[in-house]
């Protein structure tokens, strides 16, 4: 299969993604607002107050929507790691304020992994877009493909195999700043590079899983309400990042 091929065959697949992607997320948390419970978690019984924390987050979780919807009427006017790569930034975006919360409220590392495992892995795809490292500089025209397509299966069945960029490769170099021995695997495979997109659709799911738990958990948990409605502790966490990136 040569490269025109395999290219046309993923942006139709990730065209149906993109429309799946689209349907999941609007009817788990666009069409009914979910982040507005954040909202009227803290407006108070009179609605007399206004919460700044739950408006934002909602006017973000409506910018992805509306990305989906571009992406499910026009997916075909852009190349499909372009796609992809502006929605992981998208999704990077809601994960990094919704750790900003979570470090405030001091939820354990562990209980993170167990249960936002899938906004890591949007980090690591957003990391790998945004800062490819000796990627940028020695891969010669990768070829690109969504997961579990058939197209995937007719490249891996090439000789000579080429070297996949997937989950396992991304979370091994780009979880973190450590790019150790990353150099010389692409070096070996500079010319046969194949980078396997996340199916768009199953992981938007996934995030669907993490709002949803992130927002109970705020929603349900009236201590994590008092941290979070009192300025004082808010400053206080922005002073101190601050200063700990000086």
């Amino acid at each position: 299969m040569d490269r025109a091929s395999t290219t046309e065959t993923a942006a139709e697949s990730l065209e149906k993604q993109f429309k799946a992607a689209k349907f999941i997320f609007d009817s788990r948390i666009a069409d009914d607002s979910i982040m507005c419970r954040i909202y009227e978690a803290f407006v108070g019984e009179d609605w007399n107050k206004h919460n700044c924390l739950g408006c934002n987050l909602q006017d973000l979780s409506e910018q992805i929507s509306r990305f989906l919807r571009i992406e499910s009427e026009h997916c075909s006017e852009m190349q499909p790691h372009h796609s992809v790569s502006l929605y992981m930034f998208l999704l990077n975006t809601l994960w990094e304020r919704m750790t900003d919360i979570l470090d405030i409220l001091g939820v354990p590392e562990e209980y993170r992994g167990r249960h936002f495992e899938c906004m890591r892995r949007v980090r690591r795809w957003a990391n790998f877009f945004k800062h490819p490292k000796e990627f940028a500089w020695i891969v010669h025209h990768p070829e690109y493909v969504s997961e579990g397509t058939s197209a995937l299966v007719d490249l891996k069945s090439r000789t000579p195999a080429p070297l996949l960029i997937d989950d396992e490769f991304v979370k091994s170099f780009y979880a973190c700043n450590s790019a150790k021995g990353l150099r010389s695997k692409l070096q070996q495979s500079r010319e046969n590079v194949v980078v396997v997109l996340p199916n768009v659709a199953t992981m938007t799911s996934a995030v669907c899983d993490c709002i949803d738990r992130f927002v109970s958990m705020i929603t349900d948990n009236p201590i994590y309400q008092e941290i979070l409605d009192d300025k004082s502790t808010i400053a206080d966490f922005y002073d101190k990042t601050c200063e700990d990136r000086e």
